[in-house]
């Protein structure tokens, strides 16, 4: 965008890269709000960094280039935080040209006043399998729910199909570990041995102690999302996201955000070959399981929970916790017709 910018400033309006596709730009440039979360932080599936969301002066250009009032109030909120003196020197590109288009672009006092329906709303991309959804509970917090489909073999790729990350007015509660500390491991056979980057460092089920594998082939399908005011509903089916070994026929994850209730269920069925094997993982910052709100599905247990120390992109030494759930009465009693059934819930005070 700011290419075509100086293209054409200096054809004099002859030459331009967007005329004539104005609205696939547009579609491509709702991307960054929509993965834009409370306090600056953004979707950060895969290899992304959780700080490091679109430039505010990148957003206020294509809100005003475009007229999408959704860029414009993103990149609004941006600024204010630079206002606020989160502004982090030494971990951004802060050469010249940059703080000068950031002063070019800061809004006007004008453009400052907040913009009637200007948010961001859904985010539901089927073919991707990403969904992002935004939602208000009966005390005023902002529920904001990212859950991701898709394959196995993405640019920055994680074995991550159907994990799903949560922040309730800002505070990370299910999270992406995002972006590992980049080593020669990193991108070399021993990729997938990682913690942020295999199955057993994200949100998703694990079959028959089975993760998933690595591979086009290897995804989720996003069977339906059920946007409501009050209440979405989302079902997966991340079967093809297992190998062959793990002995499963079917696996299904929902996952239910209900307003009223104030709480985040996840619940996956299993349908295999053996008796037992399905858990249900969830990563998050905090071991407190009161504070986080967190509870066995009827017929579930929680297993375990561990805590996990790794280097992020920066090469800082972090740590998150693991928590494990399984079904009750796995073993001996279940019946290969019938499904196997965990799930939690995140209800946080």
């Amino acid at each position: 965008m700011l290419l075509n910018e100086q293209l054409e400033r200096y054809s004099r309006g002859e030459n331009s890269l967007i005329i004539g596709q104005e609205e696939r730009i547009r579609a491509i440039a709702r991307f960054g709000p929509a993965m834009l979360l409370r306090d600056g932080q953004q979707v950060n599936f895969a290899d992304s960094r959780l700080d490091r969301p679109p430039r505010a002066s990148l957003l206020m250009l294509l809100g005003r280039r475009l007229q999408l009032p959704e860029c414009t109030a993103a990149g609004m909120r941006l600024y204010q935080q630079i206002l606020d003196g989160q502004f982090d020197v030494q971990h951004q590109r802060c050469d010249l040209l940059y703080l000068t288009r950031m002063l070019l672009e800061a809004p006007t006092a004008e453009e400052s006043i907040p913009i009637e329906g200007a948010e961001s709303g859904d985010w539901i991309n089927t073919s991707a399998g990403l969904v992002v959804v935004r939602r208000f509970d009966g005390q005023g917090r902002c529920w904001e729910l990212a859950v991701k489909g898709g394959h196995n073999d993405e640019p920055h790729n994680h074995n991550d199909c159907g994990s799903f990350l949560l922040n309730v007015d800002g505070e990370r509660l299910a999270i992406e570990l995002g972006a590992p500390e980049y080593t020669a491991d990193t991108f070399g056979p021993k990729r997938y041995d990682l913690l942020a980057t295999r199955s057993s460092g994200h949100s998703v089920p694990i079959v028959n102690g089975w993760e998933q594998a690595a591979g086009q082939t290897y995804a989720a399908k996003l069977l339906q999302v059920d946007a409501g005011p009050q209440r979405v509903e989302i079902e997966l089916d991340p079967s093809r996201a297992y190998p062959e070994a793990a002995g499963h026929r079917r696996l299904i994850r929902r996952i239910t955000l209900d307003c009223l209730q104030a709480t985040l269920s996840v619940e996956d069925e299993l349908w295999g070959h053996s008796g037992s094997g399905l858990e249900s993982m969830l990563i998050t910052t905090s071991d407190g399981s009161e504070a986080l709100g967190l509870q066995a599905l009827a017929g579930s247990e929680l297993q375990a929970m561990d805590r996990l120390e790794f280097r992020d992109n920066r090469g800082e030494e972090l740590s998150a916790c693991r928590w494990k759930w399984q079904q009750k009465t796995a073993g001996s009693n279940w019946k290969q017709e019938e499904p196997q059934r965990v799930g939690f819930k995140i209800s946080p005070r």
